[in-house]
């Protein structure tokens, strides 16, 4: 979708061309389960608005990750803006599997299967998450560029990584997928979350933790899923989102979320719900 934005400010007449980043919040990590997916990316430019323009700003929690069987993990929530009577909407992250008795749950990215072959969560509008394997390991959460990893068989059956991020106009990673769980057995190493924010996978055996790592604030990852330590660790949430908006700094500044200057472009960061506006 884009419009061209106008704006007078004086004796100027400003022509906005605005790009926009919308990230949803990444799913959680289900318990002695798979990773959460990554949320939902997407990303594209504004224009054609009429001033005095007022664009609500929503952004998208991060699911929660799951402590037991029941309740499950969650899926992240959406972020989206409006325009007059359009809107975009970038969906959340889909939950990680918990336990072996449910799979990854669908989601904008897919979240991650549990152990005893249980299948990753369909990405609806990305990829899949990664399916467990035999009964000790899990899948990783999808991420906004790849799918999620399955977990590994035989006799060193680590469980799946998360998939990896996508950068955008300002450079950075976001939307990762959780790493997941591993379980029942003491390789003693932690399934890492994908580039962008996501939380590693819980593990089992030495002095690490069986809880997963939440997916990182404000960019989207998934959380990871936890390993079966003990009474069974964590599953960890998934990380919030978070709404970009730039344009040209050479422009009038407009209003809403933290403003920065990098390069040549102004660019507003959306942290929480507000609105991005220009007020005469």
């Amino acid at each position: 979708m884009k419009f061209t934005a106008f704006a007078f400010f004086g004796n100027n007449f400003d022509i906005y061309t605005i790009d926009y980043l919308l990230v949803a919040g990444g799913g959680g990590g289900g318990f002695c389960g798979g990773g959460g997916g990554g949320g939902g990316l997407k990303s594209g430019s504004i224009s054609s608005i009429s001033v005095p323009f007022s664009i609500p700003v929503i952004v998208g929690l991060g699911g929660s990750g799951s402590i037991s069987n029941s309740p499950l993990a969650e899926n992240g929530q959406s972020s989206s803006i409006q325009f007059l009577t359009s809107s975009v909407t970038s969906l959340g992250g889909g939950a990680g599997a918990t336990n072996n008795v449910s799979s990854g749950q669908t989601g904008a990215n897919g979240g991650g299967g549990g152990y005893s072959q249980t299948a990753g969560g369909a990405g609806t509008a990305g990829f899949n998450g990664g399916n467990g394997s035999s009964s000790v390991s899990t899948g990783g959460g999808a991420g906004a560029s790849q799918n999620g990893f399955n977990g590994g068989s035989g006799p060193i059956a680590i469980s799946g990584p998360g998939g990896g991020g996508s950068a955008w106009l300002d450079g950075k990673y976001y939307a990762g997928g959780g790493g997941g769980g591993e379980i029942n057995n003491l390789n003693n190493i932690r399934a890492a979350g994908g580039i962008g924010g996501g939380g590693t996978g819980g593990a089992t055996g030495g002095t690490l933790s069986p809880d997963g790592e939440t997916g990182s604030v404000n960019t989207g990852g998934g959380g990871g899923g936890s390993s079966n330590e003990g009474a069974g660790g964590i599953g960890a949430a998934g990380g919030s989102g978070v709404v970009i908006i730039r344009y040209p700094s050479s422009l009038t500044t407009l209003n809403g979320g933290t403003i920065t200057t990098s390069g040549s472009y102004t660019y507003h960061t959306f942290v929480s719900s507000s609105t991005f506006t220009y007020l005469v």
